[in-house]
């Protein structure tokens, strides 16, 4: 099973509109500017809304379909999304004026059905097709159980029994509400196909909160989530503590890779992980399977926050977390906490 974290879509850069960089001596931060447009028009978008993926922070769009965002790394892709149009994932550089399209999603018609019973000619009911979505889409975990798709009737599904492969589409993005991890995730579902043997959806999502506190029950799950998540293992692996956190990394000959055969920096210290074409990953501080790393690209790029780029396909306990155990990029575990609130070690002399 493959999780694709990113849409590949069409992004036009042209110089009609401003990248501002305002950063002076004060250190303020970068700012992306820029405007958003139906692909092939002029029309601006309204509301559209821009951010970067698997996190919780974003804006939307003006009247004029203009947006000021908070820029993160270079590296790391924003995301702009709107009601009835594919998503963008834009890549930018300073200084660079830029403008966005988005490609409308074709509106298909609803396929007319004959009803048999409470089957459908598709050889499944509709309660029937929601379930499956809703088992791969959320996922099988504890937390996933406590999912809610609040707008599942704006989901267009269809069973092709020929092939027995599930299809979902949605012009609205897909509100799911987690009660045990607290969170509201706006999903922007750009495909979705689930056949015999293999899964493969891709999108983008964002996160809000949808509690005024955080009870203790939540934050203990959130802390569950989190342990061995791919979050985890990234954050790992870009400060090399895969060691102390438990992890050991293989090869397919079952030779241990060290930290330094893992990851590595270039001049600007950008970070990224070494790969070879499978790797194994096991904690020993948690029951899990074997988890299975392949990859597409030598080198992805990776973030101290946990995003990693496009290249990396997990399999084991990693592949099969789903909607439901995901944590916004901005969550820092209590360990994590502990270590940021140690003062940093005075040289003694």
């Amino acid at each position: 099973m493959s999780f694709l974290k990113h849409a590949i879509f069409l992004v036009l850069l042209i110089a009609s509109s401003t990248f501002a960089m305002a950063q002076d001596a004060n250190d303020m931060p970068l700012i992306i500017k820029g405007k958003v447009y139906k692909e092939g028009t002029d029309t601006a978008l309204v509301n559209a809304s821009v951010y970067y993926g698997g996190t919780m922070s974003g804006t939307s769009t003006g009247k004029d379909g203009s947006f000021e965002l908070r820029a993160k790394a270079q590296q790391i892709p924003f995301i702009v999304s709107c009601v009835g149009y594919y998503s963008a994932t834009v890549k930018y550089k300073p200084g660079t004026p830029l403008v966005v399209y988005l490609k409308p999603k074709v509106e298909e018609l609803n396929t007319v059905t004959i009803k048999i019973g409470n089957k459908r000619k598709s050889g499944m009911s509709r309660n029937d097709e929601v379930q499956m979505f809703i088992d791969e889409f959320i996922g099988g975990s504890d937390f996933a159980a406590n999912c809610t798709i609040l707008n599942i009737n704006d989901v267009q599904l269809f069973y092709d029994r020929k092939t027995e492969t599930l299809t979902a589409s949605s012009y609205e993005p897909i509100i799911v509400e987690n009660r045990s991890l607290g969170y509201r995730i706006s999903y922007f579902l750009d495909k979705f196909e689930k056949g015999p043997k293999q899964l493969a959806f891709s999108g983008n999502y964002i996160f809000r909160p949808y509690l005024e506190y955080t009870p203790d029950s939540v934050k203990e799950n959130r802390e569950r989530a989190y342990l061995g998540s791919r979050m985890q293992f990234i954050r790992n692996v870009w400060r090399r503590t895969l060691d102390k956190v438990g992890y050991r990394v293989f090869t397919n000959d079952y030779a241990q890779l060290s930290e330094n055969n893992i990851s590595t920096s270039d001049s600007t210290d950008q970070k990224y992980m070494l790969l070879i074409r499978g790797m194994h990953i096991v904690n020993s501080k948690l029951k899990f399977l074997i988890n299975t790393l392949t990859v597409s690209e030598n080198l992805v790029f990776i973030d101290k926050d946990g995003y990693y780029g496009p290249g990396l396909r997990w399999a084991g306990g990693m592949g099969l977390q789903r909607i439901g155990d995901l944590l916004p990029y901005e969550y820092v575990s209590a360990d994590e906490q502990k270590q940021l609130a140690q003062p940093d070690p005075v040289d003694k002399k």
